[in-house]
C-alpha cells in the first residue's frame, strides 16, 4: 500500500498546487491561500468529527501542531506567490528543494546521514544554482524566467522545517488533526495580517469556488494519503514517491501553459528532481 499512498499523495500535491496557481491568479495568492485552507478544514473536519481525537493527542502535540502550521503557513503563501508571479516549471521543483531542507535539519539535529545523502544535497544546491543562472542574451528566456524564485527558495526552507517537524507529531495527532490545525493557524494568521499587510480575505466571486474547492479538497487528499502512507509499514516509500509531486505540477505547466525554459535551466530542473529522490532514497533507506 506504500505505492498507492505515495502515488496519490504525489498528484494531489502537484496537482492541486498546479489549480492553486489558477486561483492565486485570479484573486491574490493571500486571498486564495485562506480559501483553500477553509475548504479543506471543513473537510477534514466532518473527517475528524466521524473518526474521532486519538486517545494519545496531548496539548503539547497540539502546540507544536500550530506552530509547524504557522510555518507552512508562510511557506505556502510563499509558494502560491512563486506560482504567480514565475514559472511553475522553476517554482515548484526549487520548492520541492524542502526535502533538503529536512535532510540538512535531521543532520543539525545530530541524526545520522548517509554520505550519500549529503552528496544528493549538494548535488540539489547545485541544480538550483542552474535554474537562477541569467546569461547576458536579452533574448534568453532564463532572463525573464526567475521571477519568484527568491520566494520557492524561501517557502522550501519553511516547508521543509514543517515537514521535519510533523515527524513528532502525526504520531499522537494521527492523519487528519495535523493537518486540520495546520488550516485553522492559515485562516487565523491571513485574518489578524490582511489589515496590515493591506490584503484581503474578502468573499470571492462566485465562479471561482469550484477551483477553490477542488485545489482545498485535493491538497486535503495528498496530505492525508501522506500522513496514513507514513504510518504504515514502509514509510520510506511513501516519501520517495511523494517528491514527485512537482514533475506532476510542471508536467501540467507544459501541457496547459506551454512554460518554456532556457536549455541549462531543464538541465538543473532535472538534477533537482535526481537529487530530490535521491535524497528521498538515503534518508529513508540508508546506504
Amino acid at each position: 500500500m506504500g505505492i498507492f499512498w505515495g502515488l496519490l499523495s504525489a498528484l494531489g500535491f502537484g496537482s492541486a498546487d498546479f489549480i492553486a496557481r489558477d486561483a492565486s491568479v485570479k484573486l491574490t495568492p493571500y486571498r486564495a491561500l485562506f480559501y483553500i485552507h477553509f475548504v479543506s478544514a471543513v473537510a477534514l473536519l466532518v473527517v475528524i468529527l466521524f473518526d474521532g481525537i486519538p486517545a494519545t493527542a496531548t496539548w503539547a502535540s497540539v502546540g507544536l501542531g500550530m506552530l509547524l502550521g504557522s510555518i507552512n503557513t508562510i511557506g505556502t503563501l510563499l509558494l502560491y506567490r512563486a506560482l504567480t508571479i514565475g514559472k511553475i516549471s522553476i517554482a515548484s521543483p526549487v520548492t520541492s528543494a524542502f526535502g533538503g531542507v529536512a535532510l540538512l535539519l535531521s543532520l543539525l539535529a545530530g541524526d545520522h546521514i548517509p554520505f550519500g545523502g549529503v552528496l544528493s544535497l549538494l548535488l540539489m544546491l547545485f541544480g538550483i544554482v542552474i535554474i537562477s543562472s541569467v546569461s547576458h542574451d536579452p533574448n534568453d528566456a532564463s532572463r525573464k524566467g526567475l521571477k519568484g524564485l527568491p520566494e520557492a527558495v524561501i517557502a522550501a526552507i519553511a516547508i521543509g522545517l514543517n515537514s521535519w517537524g510533523l515527524q513528532f507529531i502525526v504520531g499522537p495527532l494521527g492523519s487528519y488533526l495535523p493537518t486540520l490545525i495546520g488550516r485553522v493557524m492559515t485562516m487565523i494568521l491571513l485574518s489578524l495580517f490582511a489589515r496590515p499587510l493591506h490584503q484581503s480575505v474578502a468573499l470571492p466571486a462566485g465562479g471561482l469556488w469550484k477551483i477553490l474547492a477542488a485545489a482545498g479538497l485535493i491538497t486535503t487528499v495528498g496530505e492525508v494519503a501522506y500522513n496514513i502512507g507514513v504510518q504504515g509499514t514502509t514509510p520510506g516509500i511513501v516519501a520517495v514517491l511523494t517528491s514527485l509531486f512537482s514533475a506532476v505540477t510542471v508536467f501540467l505547466a507544459l501541457i496547459f501553459l506551454k512554460e518554456r525554459l532556457a536549455q541549462r535551466q531543464w538541465v538543473g530542473v532535472g538534477i533537482v528532481f535526481v537529487a530530490t529522490l535521491l535524497i528521498g532514497y538515503f534518508q529513508n533507506f540508508g546506504g
